[in-house]
């Protein structure tokens, strides 16, 4: 898999767990957007290069900035960072949450917005 496939998988998995997080369908999502929602779930499996402005949209219908979302991507090699775990949830690095699928799964929907509304937008 080529490194650009790996990074718009993340990018999509972070996306689609936001989604998730806020409670919204791909398909009411995506009108929020103003995407049709087909593409949008084309971006959601990273099998969509999306442009600059899709995702401005796409963090507009997120209450989020692009930094946010897009933080860690690509990934580069670097040395270990310090970690600290927030109320029981997932290693939070310095460098900003990482989206996991297993975060998703294992938290209530009442648990996730509060985290997700922790997360610092700058």
């Amino acid at each position: 898999m080529l490194e650009a496939s790996i990074d718009l998988l993340e990018l999509g998995r972070r996306i689609r767990c936001a989604r998730e997080i806020n409670g919204r369908s791909q398909e009411a999502f995506a009108d929020v957007c103003r995407l049709d929602r087909s593409y949008f779930g084309e971006i959601e499996r990273g099998e969509s290069n999306l442009t600059f402005n899709i995702l401005s949209q796409i963090c507009s219908g997120l209450n989020c900035d692009l930094a946010s979302l897009t933080k860690g991507i690509p990934q580069t090699v670097a040395a270990p960072q310090k970690t600290q775990l927030v109320s029981g949830c997932l290693p939070i690095t310095k460098r900003g949450p990482m989206f996991s699928r297993r975060f998703c799964e294992k938290k209530s929907r009442v648990q996730s917005k509060e985290i997700w509304r922790s997360f610092p937008l700058s």
